[in-house]
């Protein structure tokens, strides 16, 4: 696996930003155009049924974020390729600022206010938009894949990020390649009703009903499920059932935000709706 020191064509590896079971990010500098970069390396296991799947998901992501990363708040790719060892890698803008989620958890009470909520999702349902525009579903829409970057002149810009398991729609894969695992993609907290019971045919809704859950956990501080109640909460998340009303755990929320939530949250899917502006 390389480190810090290594070359990838003409990026140096300067620092480990992040390290996971798939692999690892690291702050990079791009010698050609003399600027920070981001490097995602794959780091492929040993099973080679195993390697074509991560390949494959590893292409979808390259290809899901060049079909999208012209947006100003998804994160821009620059170029994908392969390692000297065949893993492959993503170069990506370099982005500083932390995520969606240690705000929340940073702020007082565990929750953010509607103004400074409204004001870091409004873009990110804009860069949703213009992802399903072109036929790219994220997957994986939660707080940690919200990146508060800042930009040259220190003003803060929501970045839609990490499309590991993005897929596109207009495009048909074989069921065993549909995720890196075989397993259902995504983070089980911040799936959509339909999702969570392994449907095969999502579409952009189940990132509707995501952002309504991170708006939804922003505003609140608290999932709209009882987690305590053992895996009861599982079986309400799977029948779209039991949600705790967000405007009777947060007393005086704009009627119009709480209405916001429950229409991206729309138990039947054709009722959904974000009235996304800001593309």
């Amino acid at each position: 696996m390389l480190k810090v020191g290594s070359v990838i064509d003409e990026f140096e590896l300067k620092e480990l930003l992040g390290q996971g079971g798939m692999g690892a990010v690291f702050a990079a500098w791009d010698d050609n155009l003399k600027r920070p970069v981001a490097v995602k390396v794959i780091a492929l296991p040993s099973d080679t049924a195993k390697q074509r799947e991560f390949r494959q998901r590893f292409k979808r992501e390259a290809e899901a974020l060049g079909a999208v990363s012209e947006h100003p708040h998804v994160v821009r790719v620059y170029k994908s390729g392969l390692d000297d060892e065949g893993n492959p890698y993503l170069v990506m803008e370099r982005l500083r600022g932390e995520t969606l989620q240690v705000r929340i958890e940073r702020a007082s009470g565990g929750r953010l206010s509607p103004e400074e909520t409204v004001a870091l999702i409004v873009p990110i349902l804009g860069a949703l938009a213009h992802v399903h525009d072109r036929g790219v579903i994220h997957r994986d829409v939660k707080p940690s894949n919200i990146l508060l970057a800042r930009d040259a002149t220190g003003q803060e810009v929501p970045k839609l990020i990490d499309f590991g398991v993005a897929k596109d729609v207009t495009v048909s894969l074989p069921a065993h390649l549909a995720t890196a695992t075989g397993q259902n993609p995504g983070t089980l907290l911040y799936m959509s009703p339909e999702q969570a019971c392994g449907a095969r045919d999502l579409d952009a809704r189940a990132d509707l009903d995501a952002m309504g859950v991170v708006l939804y956990v922003a505003l609140s501080g608290t999932f709209p499920y009882d987690l305590d109640a053992g895996g009861a909460w599982l079986t309400a998340l799977k029948e779209a059932k039991g949600v705790r009303p967000l405007d009777e755990l947060v007393a005086g929320l704009p009627p119009e935000l709480v209405r916001v939530v429950q229409a991206l949250r729309a138990p039947h899917v054709g009722r959904r709706a974000a009235g996304q502006r800001g593309r």
